[in-house]
């Protein structure tokens, strides 16, 4: 395996660039990021304020809530202090960390020798989702970062803090306990006897705190084949190809050219791929397609949602700048038109639609296809070095520009903000004696609703209710029937009727029709796909 590129680095086209230079791009791009939100004010996906909240309630959770299986225990842990600062603040938090990834990489690439390091800023820092996601709530991003860091401690030989950044990424997110099991076989043919031990490290405090707390000695794998076995049809497979097919909108047309450019120049060159950052790029892809197999059952499956796979955007892209090193130094350059030409077949085949950030819609889109020729051209032509990375650069912005959009409020987020106003607006009238009647409700009055959002505009959490309310997907049928006269059951369409995941949650006509329930209030989005509706419970 090598662990370092043989790229030589005393040619006389190399400059090295100040550390001070670094840093200021790099903040440049953090600040890009930031500023890019304030016109991507929508959600890319409700998880985004579902995981705010719950760094807001880091501070009251009781500590299974804090420290058990698949409670994003290290997500919640790193990001308790900076959620103080508000969601804004943390779209500023996440910009940074976002950017810091860039840096890291370009920073491995440094230590990997490459002298085309400086292009990471673009083949990373604009690749288009990870650009669309850099500012918000999610965990992914910060994995990515994580794995980064670990990959250039690693190449450092610090392997003790490698095993433990790699430990808290399984601490983080669960799935990656497949990584630092990995990386425990690596540790062992090295013989960093103590270093292999520290990539259980987090895994074994989490399983000892649920042991205390629960008497299961074995917690954690139980904990985790419960909760795999409850959301295995929550959500839809969407096939073993789909991250294949899609490819192209998570890492866009440079990084993935790039990628397999890379794969190409390591066969013709008879050289041994860096097994380093090439395997966790393909155990995660992989792992991730059989998630979404529907031919065989893996997994739980996730919905095919495309962020999950930023986590290897920084690895893929580190790999695309390696394979452009060798390439420079690559006279029969003609002969990557033997990987490249059927890439090329498979994007005009299968990628030149539009997509809907899930899967791709029966409308054309050439764009995948242009810029995948454009980038295979570049890459054959005899260019100079200074003249790859302006190349490159440019057609990393061109891409970005053409491909990066913005995420509005849509109707159904406008229509559950007016209800939650509507909802507070009535709290109030209800809680004055002067102004409160038998038809309204008071905060004594416990609600039920599955809409993370409708708590996020009325800018409370949980505990900031006199009786703590109901926030589950899908409200099960056992729990309405707990609530007493007067309490309210805040049904809408997205997440109020979940039956695989709560197998007894009841559809709109049940408390509609219940003659134990009154509809008070009702809203519909403009589009007509959404709707909400209170229910007051009026006879128990």
């Amino acid at each position: 395996m090598n662990s370092k590129s043989n790229i030589k680095t005393n040619s006389p086209e190399y400059k090295e660039v100040s550390n001070f230079v670094i840093l200021l791009m790099t903040g440049i791009l953090a600040i890009i990021y930031f500023a890019f939100s304030t016109f991507s004010d929508g959600f890319y996906q409700h998880d985004e304020v579902g995981n705010f909240m719950l760094f807001q309630s880091f501070w009251y959770d009781d500590i299974l809530q804090t420290l058990g299986a698949n409670a994003k225990s290290g997500y919640k842990i790193l990001y308790a202090i900076p959620a103080l600062g508000g969601f804004i603040f943390l779209k500023l938090f996440n910009s940074v960390v976002a950017a810091f990834t860039v840096y890291f990489s370009y920073r491995l690439l440094s230590k990997l020798g490459s002298e085309n390091k400086l292009l990471i800023f673009f083949v990373l820092g604009i690749q288009p989702l990870w650009f669309m996601l850099s500012f918000r709530n999610y965990s992914e991003l910060t994995v990515a970062f994580l794995m980064v860091l670990a990959a250039l401690q690693f190449f450092n030989k610090k392997y003790m803090i490698t095993a433990l950044i790699v430990s808290y990424m399984a601490f983080t997110r669960q799935e990656y306990h497949l990584i630092s099991g990995l990386l425990f076989l690596v540790l062992l043919f090295k013989k960093e006897w103590i270093a292999a031990l520290l990539t259980g490290f987090f895994t074994v405090f989490q399983n000892t705190i649920g042991w205390i707390v629960t008497g299961d000695v074995l917690y954690l794998p139980h904990s985790m084949i419960a909760y795999s076995e409850g959301i295995k049809n929550a959500w839809p497979k969407q096939g073993f190809e789909h991250y294949f097919l899609m490819s192209n909108v998570i890492f866009g047309a440079v990084a993935l050219t790039l990628f397999v450019s890379y794969v190409a120049i390591i066969i013709l060159k008879k050289k041994k791929p860096n097994w380093y950052i090439l395997l966790p790029v393909l155990v995660i892809f992989l792992l991730n397609c059989a998630m979404n197999a529907q031919s065989f059952n893996f997994g739980p499956g996730n919905g095919g949602n495309l962020r999950y796979l930023i986590i290897i955007s920084p690895l893929l892209g580190i790999l695309g700048v390696l394979g452009l090193d060798e390439i420079i130094q690559f006279n029969k350059k003609y002969l990557l038109l033997i990987f490249l030409i059927p890439l090329l077949i498979a994007v005009g085949a299968f990628q030149t639609f539009d997509h809907n950030f899930i899967k791709l819609i029966e409308v054309v889109n050439w764009k995948p296809l242009i810029f995948s020729i454009i980038i295979t051209v570049l890459l054959i032509l005899p260019l100079k070095k200074q003249h790859y990375l302006i190349s490159f650069a440019l057609i990393s912005i061109f891409l970005g520009i053409s491909t990066i959009t913005t995420r509005r409020i849509q109707p159904e987020e406008k229509t559950i903000q007016k209800a939650a106003k509507w909802y507070a607006q009535h709290l109030k009238l209800g809680n004055n004696p002067q102004t409160a009647t038998t038809q309204l409700f008071t905060d004594t009055n416990r609600i039920a609703c599955g809409h993370g959002l409708f708590f996020y505009y009325l800018e409370k959490n949980r505990r900031d209710f006199i009786k703590e309310p109901v926030m589950k997907l899908g409200i099960p049928k056992e729990t309405a029937d707990t609530f007493q006269v007067g309490d309210l059951i805040i049904w809408e369409s997205h997440y109020g009727y979940r039956p695989k995941l709560s197998p007894t949650s009841q559809p709109y006509d049940f408390y509609d029709k219940n003659p134990n329930f009154e509809k008070i209030q009702y809203y519909q989005s403009i589009d007509k796909r959404f709707l909400v509706a209170f229910f007051r419970k009026i006879k128990n």
